[in-house]
């Protein structure tokens, strides 16, 4: 172990920069990566998924204690690094995790891969987010992404943790009952971690608060500024904290700092973390921590302002929330009629028609647009105009996802009756109703929805009402999965322009070192296969992982929903490529998949998107 540690001077020199494993442990760190390596040949391939295992290795060298649920008495008492590998490697081949993942550090990473929850439950809070507040994943804030989850609904206040139950995760019970500073700022540095952005405890006196990695710098969130508090790093002091980041930032520029560092460690000098330190430097380490000065001042580094300090202990922000607008697509604005059901999609309400009072649509990771009904909405209703062919008794069902219990809808039918519909505690997944007995008439028919709650509200995301005759209820399968039939498709035109500039760098990228070994869930596959060649004719080869027999399949003989896979599969190779994401994006967007298709628009830029906007365009 040590041997190929001192034999890999690239590795070295990872490690260090990033301070070393916990504890000098470094026979256990290279035991972890071993493992690793062992678990996934990816963790050694050049890249975010080495960066990855290194980090790991690193901050687990000393164990991490892992915090379950009260009644889960046989978990374990420490997290399993290579699980925690997995995981992370799971989400982000699959797209799970912040654009700005793969350019972070070992350095950065180690703040991503320290938490304290079970790996499922890091599943959890990236599925939770997706399916109950999608907008705090696609929002351009980025001093907000993932953790706008805290202003917009964990209340803060401790008369609910009473309530917590012993089966449910801590998290879990932090959506479903609040709390005062720490849980809020818990469950932030939760989200974050989950979905792979570097994140820190930030105290200060009396209070919790966080810190938080963005493409622009480290920013406070729920605190004070910068100056205010201390962090449970090696760099004690807040402000030497940001001085590391920042002059991190600068690359290869930092190594100066860690030069002179390594030297006076060598000549016995004590660690000194940075001019707030508590321990004076010495010659070495005073030399280091002033380049680091000159460096940070040479850049013009910015030092970015608290966010959402107002809310630090309290629930209601001052600060202005800006609701993004979200086209509405005439398919979401349409109630059908399939197979003597009766469909209607969330956002097909006939009252309100937009966003506010509480009420938001939102792009939805099901693919086309879903209603949320605010935490702290003022009791608004909503309708929707539904024509019935026949007069009678329907069973009326919803898809929601919820982040607490004790809600209903009451629902009253064409002004008069009015009936209950309890809504499961779901802690943010989907999941459907049970049915509710409503009596439509022959013709237009009124639905008015209005939420109830005992104790206090908290949010419910909708994606779908459906109404199916009562005879019927107990025989109906209401949603089956994501790409079910009658799902949107990529209109003829479009796919064929599509196609040719997919086709042309699929060919490119297999003339220029061959494809990654990357599994694709192909439509007409029983198993994951991988892409093995690709040729100018449009033919493309696939083969199982552990080999075998050679399929050629060509791409315009491929479903739509392979189209996407693909053009995903592309911008895998091709991260930085703004076309490779401009096209994924058109793909999806396409597909009615508008909240994954932001996250590429955002990675491609403005003039890629505005290509194959007209390539849309043309036709």
């Amino acid at each position: 172990m040590i041997d190929r540690m001192l034999g890999d001077e690239h590795m070295l020199v990872q490690m260090a920069v990033a301070d070393g494993a916990n504890d000098g442990n470094y026979i256990r760190a290279m035991e972890i990566l071993h493992d690793i390596e062992a678990a996934s040949p990816k963790a050694k391939e050049e890249g975010p998924l080495q960066r990855l295992a290194l980090a790991i290795a690193l901050e687990h060298a000393t164990p991490v204690a892992q915090r379950n649920a009260v009644a889960d008495t046989d978990a374990p008492d420490t997290v399993d690094p290579v699980g925690r590998y997995l995981q992370f490697e799971e989400a982000y081949l699959a797209d799970e995790l912040d654009p700005g993942f793969a350019t972070l550090t070992v350095w950065d990473m180690r703040m991503v891969v320290d938490g304290e929850e079970p790996d499922e439950i890091s599943r959890w809070g990236r599925e939770m987010l997706r399916s109950y507040r999608p907008d705090h994943i696609t929002t351009s804030n980025q001093g907000w992404r993932y953790v706008a989850l805290v202003r917009s609904d964990i209340p803060y206040g401790s008369s609910h943790v009473k309530y917590d139950r012993d089966d449910l995760h801590f998290f879990q019970n932090i959506l479903m009952n609040g709390g005062i500073c720490g849980r809020r700022a818990f469950i932030g540095r939760f989200l974050l971690r989950s979905h792979g952005m570097p994140t820190i405890a930030r105290p200060q006196t009396g209070h919790a608060s966080l810190a938080r990695w963005t493409p622009d710098g480290w920013v406070i969130n729920l605190g004070g500024g910068w100056g205010h508090g201390w962090t449970r790093t090696a760099y004690r002091d807040d402000r030497d904290f940001l001085a590391t980041t920042q002059a991190r930032a600068l690359g290869d520029h930092f190594l100066q700092v860690k030069r002179a560092r390594w030297i006076g460690e060598v000549m016995g000098e004590n660690r000194v973390w940075g001019h707030y330190d508590r321990v004076e430097p010495e010659f070495w380490h005073s030399l280091a921590l002033n380049i680091q000065r000159h460096l940070i001042e040479a850049a013009d580094a910015q030092t970015l302002g608290p966010l959402g300090e107002d809310i630090a202990e309290a629930t209601e922000t001052r600060e202005h929330i800006e609701i993004p607008d979200v086209h509405i697509s005439d398919r979401d604005r349409r109630i059908r009629v399939e197979d003597g059901l009766i469909r209607i999609p969330a956002a097909a309400t006939s009252r309100p028609t937009g966003s506010g009072n509480g009420i938001q649509f939102m792009d939805s990771f099901l693919g086309g647009t879903q209603l949320h009904y605010g935490r702290a909405a003022n009791n608004p209703s909503f309708e929707y105009a539904v024509q019935s062919r026949n007069r009678g008794k329907y069973a009326l069902f919803a898809r929601v996802a919820t982040a607490s219990w004790r809600q209903s809808f009451e629902v009253t039918v064409n002004g008069d009756t009015t009936v209950r519909m309890p809504l499961p505690h779901t802690v943010g997944l989907w999941q459907a109703t049970e049915p509710v007995e409503i009596d439509l008439n022959n013709g237009r028919n009124v639905l008015e929805f209005k939420r109830d709650y005992e104790g206090r509200g908290a949010g419910i995301s909708i994606s779908e009402f459906v109404l199916v005759p009562w005879e019927m209820r107990d025989n109906v399968e209401l949603w089956q999965d994501d790409s079910s039939a009658g799902e949107p498709t990529i209109p003829a035109g479009l796919r064929r322009a599509l196609g040719t500039s997919l086709l042309r760098d699929l060919v490119n990228i297999n003339a220029n070192g061959g494809f990654k070994s990357l599994p694709l869930d192909l439509s007409i596959s029983r198993s994951r296969v991988h892409l093995v060649d690709a040729s100018g004719s449009s033919v493309l080869a696939f083969q199982a992982p552990d080999g075998g027999q050679i399929a050629r399949v060509a791409l315009d003989d491929l479903k739509d929903e392979d189209h996407v896979l693909l053009s995903r599969f592309v911008a895998r190779h091709r991260p930085d490529d703004p076309d490779a994401n401009a096209r994924a994006a058109s793909y999806l967007e396409a597909l009615g998949q508008s909240a994954v298709a932001e996250t590429y628009r955002e990675k491609a830029g403005p003039e890629a998107v505005e290509r194959f906007a007209a390539l849309e365009a043309g036709s």
